[in-house]
Formats: C-alpha cells, sequence, structure tokens
C-alpha cells in the first residue's frame, strides 16, 4: 500500500496560509506524502512543505441556482446530543472541488499511489486522529478493503475524507 493525502486548498489571505502551514506541518508526522491542489496561487514556502502541488487557476464553479439547496447544515454529535447549525449558503464550489479531487486522484495514481485519502486544511489533528487514520490504512490492507468513506464533522476535526482508488478512469 502506498498512500497520499490530498488536500485541496483555496487560499486567500496570510491567516490561511498559516492554516495551511501548519496543517501540512502537522499531517506530514504521520509520514505520507502529500498533494497540493488549488485553485490559488501559493508561496513557494508551502510548495516546499508538500511532495506535489497542482495549480488550476480556471477555479469552475457551478453557475445555476440551485434553489432545493439554498441552507447547508453542519453538525456534531457531542455525549449524544447533536448540535446543528443550518444558516443560508449556496456551494457554488462544489464543481471546482470536485474537479480538483478527480485530478488529483489521476495525478495520484499515475504517480504510482494505491490509496489516497482527502482532508481539508483547516483542521487541527490530534493524535488520536493520527493514529485513527493509521488503523485505517492497516485495516484496508489487512482486511482487503476497497475502501473507507469518512466524513467527521466534530469540534477539533472539521471534515476528514478517506477513500481507496477504486475509480478506473475520469472523464473531463
Amino acid at each position: 500500500m502506498r498512500p497520499i493525502v490530498i488536500l485541496d486548498a483555496f487560499v486567500t489571505d496570510k491567516q490561511e496560509e498559516k492554516t495551511l502551514s501548519d496543517f501540512i506541518d502537522s499531517i506530514k508526522t504521520i509520514g505520507d506524502d502529500v498533494l497540493l491542489m488549488s485553485n490559488t496561487t501559493t508561496s513557494k514556502k508551502i510548495q516546499d512543505k508538500v511532495n506535489y502541488f497542482f495549480y488550476d487557476k480556471r477555479n469552475q464553479l457551478f453557475k445555476e441556482e440551485y434553489s432545493k439547496y439554498d441552507y447547508v447544515n453542519y453538525w456534531t454529535m457531542y455525549n449524544g446530543f447533536k448540535v446543528s447549525n443550518l444558516f443560508p449558503h449556496t456551494q457554488n464550489h462544489g464543481l471546482s472541488v470536485l474537479i480538483n479531487l478527480f485530478r488529483s486522484v489521476r495525478i495520484a495514481k499515475e504517480l504510482g499511489y494505491t490509496h489516497f485519502y482527502k482532508m481539508e486544511y483547516d483542521a487541527k489533528l490530534t493524535e488520536e486522529t493520527k493514529i485513527k487514520i493509521n488503523e485505517l490504512n492497516n485495516d484496508c490492507v489487512l482486511n482487503n478493503k476497497k475502501g473507507v468513506f469518512l466524513l467527521i464533522i466534530m469540534m477539533i476535526i472539521h471534515q476528514c475524507l478517506y477513500i481507496i482508488f477504486s475509480v478506473k478512469s475520469i472523464i473531463f
């Protein structure tokens, strides 16, 4: 198994760049290579921290209005209690996120990686989370799993997406 971390970052200011830099430092302690995909340029300092950087200036966005999806519901469970945060928000950037993910997977496969996990850079990784990532990697190998999909929304971890390469080809 040869895993890689895929980060998709849209960094527009120095504070977001610091957050990205801190996250890269934290995730690299796991030992996996990092591919950063972005629709914004980034500093040489950030590029030097990752193994691969791919920039796509197009930032393709959904153009249509989706009246059935005007609200986003972020929620978390805390000691059996569900807390929801429902607010107006359109996800016009969702198209760009998907395109970047598919391109990142294709690039990673071409580079010889067999597994990937996509993470958001504005999270704070605990040691417990890093251990869990390694356990998931090992479980996939030991149990011959095709893939694992996680979406964890908590106070410490914003989102974590872990998927195994099973996509044969992607057409753009």
